[in-house]
């Protein structure tokens, strides 16, 4: 679901657009799972260290995460 959600996000707004932070995502999805997909290479994951949101982590679809999305899409 969360690879599927990413990918919704990336049709309507650009990949870099669809960014998500990594805390968010954990509250929704679950650690284990989040770590799971960073792990595996289909999120990608980068510390901020700039502006306002400096220490927290962004997390993204990466182009394996996009196969994986598709190929589980109806």
């Amino acid at each position: 679901m969360i690879l599927s959600d990413f990918l919704t996000l990336e049709t309507y707004f650009s990949s870099q657009e669809s960014a998500q932070m990594f805390e968010d995502c954990v509250q929704k999805y679950g650690a284990g799972l989040v770590k799971k997909y960073i792990s595996s290479g289909a999120l990608a994951y980068r510390k901020i260290h700039i502006g306002p949101d400096k220490g927290k982590s962004l997390i993204w679809l990466t182009q394996k995460g996009r196969k994986i999305a598709f190929s589980r899409t109806p």
